[in-house]
């Protein structure tokens, strides 16, 4: 018996779609590309290669370590060569939570919901899901411990418990009394407190400035 040629192009484009769905669905390394709502100007990506650290793409970029990781989310001890990170100009790319007003972003990271607006365009509130830049943020607000795949360790974890006496970023220097910059966060917490490791790894430098 001779085939049909009509049937055979008829089958080839009714199969053909399905053996191509797995190859065009599946996610880039590092998750589903999150829509963003700040323009398009306030960021662009970096594609993490072999060797690199967070560290080094901060200082490679220009972008605080701390912001790389605010805006992304992202562990920097599980950096994956073909990652996808985003890179805040400016500021903060903060993802919106369900039920999560402009009022309450505002108050977290210690700006305006006036400056939000403007580095946004935002009229509204925020769809949840998407991100908005935070313009030069002077709290960037503690990462939450998540558990990573099966195994139990957590990270972000504080060191030690007590309120924030001067948080990271622009403030007034305390003793001269001049505009600066603050690169760490201080506790107020009663001399003597035992400080607890954060994480597992090794101590490379401990000192005051």
């Amino acid at each position: 018996m001779s085939e049909n040629p009509f049937l055979v192009v008829a089958l080839a484009l009714v199969f053909l779609p399905l053996l191509l769905v797995p190859f065009l669905a599946s996610d880039p390394v590092g998750g589903p590309v999150v829509p963003i709502a700040a323009a398009d100007g306030a960021w662009s990506t970096y594609t993490v290669r072999a060797g690199d650290t967070l560290s080094g793409i901060a200082k490679r970029t220009g972008v605080h370590a701390d912001y790389l990781i605010a805006s992304n989310d992202v562990d920097p001890a599980r950096l994956q060569p073909g990652q996808q990170l985003l890179l805040p100009k400016g500021g903060v790319l903060h993802a919106v939570r369900p039920g999560q007003s402009l009022a309450d972003i505002a108050a977290s990271y210690g700006v305006t919901e006036g400056a939000i607006r403007v580095a946004n365009d935002l009229s509204g509130e925020p769809l949840a899901g998407t991100r908005i830049l935070v313009p030069a943020p002077s709290v960037v607000p503690q990462a939450t411990a998540v558990t990573l795949g099966r195994s139990s360790e957590t990270r972000f974890a504080w060191p030690a418990r007590g309120p924030i006496s001067s948080a990271y970023g622009p403030r007034i220097h305390p003793i001269q009394q001049v505009p600066s910059f603050h690169t760490g966060i201080d506790l107020a917490i009663p001399e003597g407190t035992r400080v607890h490791a954060a994480a597992p790894g090794r101590v490379a430098t401990a000192g005051w400035e």
